[in-house]
C-alpha cells in the first residue's frame, strides 16, 4: 500500500478538470463512480496489459478489485470517451 497523503502531488488541484470538460459524467453507468469509470477505461485500452493502481486503504483496494472484475467498458462507451477526451486535448495513445 502507498505511503503519503491523498491529494498531494501532480494534478492534485484540478484532477477532474479534463473529466468535466469532456463531459464524461454522461457516460457513467448507473451508480458508477468517476474512479470506477477511469479504472475501467484504462482496462479497456487495447494495448494496456497491466494497470497499477495506488491506494492507501484496504477498502479501496477491495473496491478496485471489484471494479476490475466488472471488466472493460463497452466498446462504444470507450470509443466515445476517447473521442471526448481528444476534443479537450487529453488523448490516450493508440
Amino acid at each position: 500500500m502507498a505511503r503519503g497523503e491523498p491529494g498531494q502531488g501532480l494534478g492534485a488541484g484540478d484532477r477532474w478538470r479534463k473529466f468535466e470538460e469532456a463531459k464524461l459524467d454522461e457516460l457513467l453507468a448507473p451508480g458508477e463512480s468517476r474512479t470506477a469509470f477511469l479504472l475501467r477505461f484504462t482496462l479497456s485500452h487495447p494495448h494496456c496489459h497491466t494497470t497499477i493502481v495506488g491506494t492507501m486503504k484496504p477498502e479501496h483496494l477491495a473496491e478496485n478489485v471489484r471494479i476490475a472484475q466488472v471488466g472493460a467498458l463497452p466498446a462504444d462507451v470507450y470509443e466515445e470517451a476517447k473521442r471526448r477526451l481528444d476534443a479537450v486535448g487529453e488523448s490516450p495513445e493508440a
